[in-house]
């Protein structure tokens, strides 16, 4: 899968994080989803 965002860092253990991934487009408006924790971020 493609990454976006921060750059892997050398020596940092990295897991997989299985899920489903999309992009939902509907009308010309996409569809988004906000966590909070442990780092707010918007997928």
């Amino acid at each position: 899968m493609r990454r976006f965002g921060e750059r892997v860092r050398a020596g940092q253990r990295y897991r997989d994080r299985p899920g489903a991934y999309a992009v939902l487009v509907r009308a010309g408006r996409v569809l988004l989803t906000h966590q909070t924790e442990p780092v707010p971020e918007w997928q």
